[in-house]
């Protein structure tokens, strides 16, 4: 390794500018101290990660010398905004270049950084390269991303960067399997031949009768549990209007989570409206020609025809991880089927319309693709059934990928608010979206503002789905609260996780900080001043209550917040030191101005998701929609 002295003038990157010559990236503490032994001299480190390792290195840089710590939340909060639009330009510039069937049962392809991290270490590089070329002093990158460090070593051959990597590749053999051979979709394969022996008492011969209105939806247990025989987790009351209208209609159930127990239980009971799974519909010969398929697809290169770039960086290394990742996953194999499936489905059944939850996923796009092949007047539809935020990428087109990506002819969405932003920004034809209402949320559209309380004490803080998202919000709190004993605070966490794991992966100085909500969220409404959240929606819907939200902005790359854009009663705050004097201020508004912005938070959450009328429920069961464009 050589020292400042010794090493040599700067060389010209990809961008034209100067880099500096030393690129450290590391997971290990004591590899690192080894090298950094043979550096006289300042130093810049930045950590992409947060876990027991990272933090003991931090510790160690923190405690030398001329050395200077970059901010990870504002580095990535000060290019979020930026770096959005042209993620989706160049995701949906490859996939205009790529497409196909193969190509679109891909997860990566639709954008979603909730679904795969490309995104994410897309973001990850191209930071890493500007930071190269602002200043000379080496720069220690603490990170475990196999991904990104081999971009990063593949950039730095390139730009005559001296690049010495001291992590550990991770997975073992166990990550060689997954990444080098076809297992996952074999795996997939042979669970599906399984189900399908076992879906063969719904096979019904073919339907050419009256059309159907078929529901595409993923169905749980938890649909299953409650006192209605079958809750759709999107679809919600249109299931029950659907049998009270007594409409030829089927549920095409995408079984997720314990999909043996669901098929028992759809064995067992009778429901209003038939519920076939996926794998009734295919045939033993489209399993094996989707297998097959599957096989020869994660044995493929990727070789792309143009040089793969973005921002003037190459990033080929990336995406063929990308590629590669995907091809040889299980789901690849399950998102094919859905083409299989929805082309089986078309020729058997007189598919009059076709609903399903929008999200532009790959096995939506699968669907639609096979439905249009085998059924070409089935009217397709869409449902934004939930919140867009900008990390929500995967709802956004770049400019002519409307033109090659599989898309419903209509989308129906919740309300406006999300409605407006998407024909604004995300690149769809005029006139597919049509409003329609929030079957989810079941909002009766008459809430009344919350009553205030002569204090603003009690903070309720909502987690997400994501455990990391968990631990970084639980911290930010810790420190924004910690310094006094003024307020009382409550955390909810999401059902899926356990709020104690958090805990004891979170870095507290105080784990007593807070208490569990003891209850339902309509409890912990009725207790609460104030409502923080990071990404969750249950800050809209304490909007919708009248209770003022704060959103912490914990520095994702991309922003989450569902209310992006929108500030008339929700507060943001990005610095834990901020987040007593932001609560204070709230409660310190003037009644009459409090009670103004109340109104302005109801109108917006109702706006935002419109409340159920029968008209609205008859945009998703009645067809044809026409298009008024």
């Amino acid at each position: 390794m050589m020292t400042l002295e010794n090493r040599p003038a700067t060389e010209q990157g990809d961008s034209g500018k100067p880099l500096a010559s030393t690129l450290i990236i590391c997971d290990s503490l004591s590899r690192l101290e080894n090298e950094l032994d043979k550096i006289d001299g300042p130093l810049r480190f930045l950590s992409l990660v947060d876990n027991v390792e990272s933090r003991d290195i931090c510790n160690y840089l923190r405690a030398r010398p001329n050395t200077v710590e970059l901010s990870k939340p504002d580095l990535f909060r000060e290019r979020s905004g930026a770096f959005w639009r042209r993620y989706i330009e160049f995701l949906g510039s490859l996939n205009v270049q790529n497409r196909s069937t193969d190509w679109w049962a891909m997860t990566f392809t639709g954008k979603s950084p909730l679904a795969s991290d490309l995104g994410l270490h897309i973001f990850q590089f191209l930071l890493i390269v500007e930071l190269l070329s602002q200043e000379p002093e080496p720069l220690v990158v603490i990170s475990d991303s196999p991904e990104l460090i081999a971009q990063a070593k593949d950039w730095a051959n390139r730009s005559g960067v001296d690049a010495l990597i001291l992590a550990k590749p991770s997975g073992g053999i166990r990550r060689f399997v997954k990444n080098n051979t076809p297992a996952g979709v074999i795996r997939a394969a042979l669970r599906t031949i399984l189900f399908w022996m076992l879906t063969l008492r719904f096979r019904d011969k073919k339907d050419a009768g009256k059309g159907h209105l078929v529901i595409a939806t993923q169905t749980h247990p938890q649909s299953f549990n409650g006192p209605e025989p079958y809750r759709d987790s999107y679809f919600g009351p249109l299931v029950n209007h659907v049998i009270a209208g007594k409409q030829k209609a089927m549920i095409l159930g995408l079984m997720v989570d314990r999909p043996f127990e669901q098929l028992r239980t759809i064995k067992s009971r009778k429901f209003g409206i038939p519920i076939r799974p996926v794998e009734s519909w295919v045939t033993l010969r489209d399993i094996v020609g989707c297998t097959f398929r599957a096989i020869r697809g994660s044995m493929r290169r990727f070789h792309p025809a143009t040089p793969v770039e973005c921002d003037g960086a190459n990033v080929e290394v990336l995406v063929g991880s990308a590629v590669k990742e995907a091809q040889r996953s299980g789901d690849y194999f399950l998102n094919l089927l859905m083409y299989y499936c929805g082309r089986s489905m078309g020729r058997s059944l007189n598919v009059e319309k076709c609903l399903y939850p929008f999200e532009n996923r790959s096995w939506e796009k699968s669907l639609v693709q096979g439905l249009r092949e085998s059924s070409g007047n089935t009217q397709i539809v869409g449902y934004q059934h939930a919140s867009v935020s900008p990390i929500h990428a995967n709802f956004f087109l770049g400019d002519n990928e409307a033109a090659a990506t599989p898309l419903p002819d209509h989308i129906l969405t919740t309300g406006k608010v999300v409605q407006e932003w998407l024909e604004k920004e995300g690149n769809y034809p005029r006139g597919m979206f049509k409003t329609a209402c929030a079957l989810r949320q079941n909002n009766s559209g008459i809430n009344a503002a919350k009553p205030r309380r002569n204090e603003t004490t009690r903070v309720l803080v909502a987690l997400a789905t994501n455990f990391t998202e968990h631990v970084n919000t639980v911290v930010f709190a810790e420190r924004g609260f910690d310094a006094t004993d003024e307020f009382e605070v409550r955390i909810r966490p999401h059902p899926a996780f356990s709020l104690d794991q958090v805990v004891a992966a979170a870095p507290l100085n105080n784990p007593d900080f807070f208490h569990h909500s003891p209850g339902s969220l309509t409890e912990d409404m009725e207790w609460a001043d104030a409502v923080l959240y990071a990404t969750s929606t249950v800050g809209l819907e304490a909007v919708s209550l009248g209770i003022p939200a704060v959103r912490l902005d914990l520095g994702e790359f991309l922003d989450t917040d569902p209310m992006f854009g929108w500030d008339e009663f929700k507060w943001s705050v990005g610095d834990p030191s901020r987040l007593i004097e932001t609560v204070r201020m709230i409660g310190s508004l003037p009644d009459d101005e409090y009670a103004y912005l109340q109104r302005k938070g109801i109108e917006y959450s109702l706006s935002y998701l419109k409340p159920i009328t029968e008209h609205d429920l008859r945009l998703f069961s009645d067809s044809p929609l026409v298009n008024t464009v």
